[in-house]
């Protein structure tokens, strides 16, 4: 029995000492001073976009939001501009934006989204950039932009104004004061609208593309074009000026141009046409330079025409 005895004792007494070695490494039971800072983060920096927020693209002078690193952004909320600055500037090459939804709201002088040092390989979606006193999107320095499923809306300056090769789709360009979209060379639109705006509906260099697209209502031409350009699907009406100013070597395919306080098609040399329609414009229905090659046109007498 007292042998027994002794071993229980030994046992009680390692049990002890097992529990004081584990008790005194343990780490302090009194949390430290201070608020409680947030150790988790948002399913969106795990997937790597970045927010739009005063954290992570903080601005300066020129600018409410800088961002100067490629990758994913994207709004938590409308940005409301202040007087002076731009609303988003962009120094940095590829570079994607989702408005998610959000609108980018002017308050000044300045443009809504830029890309002030002409950086490339950009992309902006998802929402609307309205009332800046300058351009609601001006990144005319940049090239190989892509915009689209936009509303530009209601800028002092010009809606959309973009570098070489550009692309704007599904995007609706409405009562800006200078102008409605202005493209380098090699722009492609498709599914746009531009509408209501104070001087030329679109503007383009060199080779537009348009498809699907509508330009009306506008106080200066529907479309003023550089040569080789290419438009299929598109309506022109109620413009102030000429529906469609295109330069040499354009191609025309199923093109309206009516209503406008200058001739329905003004185009220089080298023009083709096929199913093309103008009529009941102030000026003639088709002004042509020479060598133009026209097939299945529909063209009526308007007010200006012999």
């Amino acid at each position: 029995m007292q042998h027994v005895s002794v071993m229980a004792t030994a046992c009680v007494c390692a049990t002890v000492v097992v529990c004081t070695v584990v008790v005194s490494n343990a780490g302090p039971l009194v949390p430290p001073g201070g608020p409680v800072a947030p150790t988790m983060v948002t399913l969106e920096q795990v997937g790597g976009r970045i927010p739009i927020t005063p954290a992570f693209t903080p601005g300066d002078g020129t600018a409410l939001r800088v961002i100067d690193e490629p990758g994913s952004y994207y709004l938590t909320g409308d940005l409301v501009g202040t007087p002076g600055p731009h609303g988003i500037d962009i120094r940095a090459d590829h570079v994607t934006i989702d408005l998610n939804g959000y609108q980018v709201l002017g308050a000044g002088p300045g443009s809504g989204i830029v890309a002030s040092a002409g950086f490339d390989e950009m992309t902006i979606f998802g929402g609307t950039v309205r009332g800046w006193g300058g351009d609601g999107i001006g990144i005319e320095n940049s090239n190989n932009a892509h915009l689209r499923d936009l509303r530009v809306m209601e800028n002092g300056g010009r809606g959309v104004v973009a570098g070489w090769n550009c692309s704007v789709f599904d995007v609706q360009v409405l009562s800006n004061g200078m102008g409605g979209i202005d493209v380098g060379s090699q722009g492609r639109l498709e599914r746009v609208r531009v509408e209501n705006n104070a001087g030329d509906g679109v503007v383009a260099r060199f080779e537009l593309t348009a498809l699907d697209t509508v330009s009306a209502f506008n106080e200066g031409d529907g479309f003023r074009v550089g040569p080789f350009t290419r438009m299929t699907r598109v309506d022109t009406f109620v413009n102030d000026g000429h529906g469609v100013f295109a330069e040499n070597g354009a191609r025309l395919v199923d093109v309206r141009a009516d209503f406008t306080g200058g001739d329905g098609f003004n185009v220089g040399q080298d023009a083709r046409m096929e199913s093309c329609t103008a009529g009941s414009n102030d000026g003639v229905a088709l002004r042509a330079s020479g060598g133009l090659n026209a097939v299945g046109e529909r063209l009526t007498t308007g007010a200006g025409d012999a």
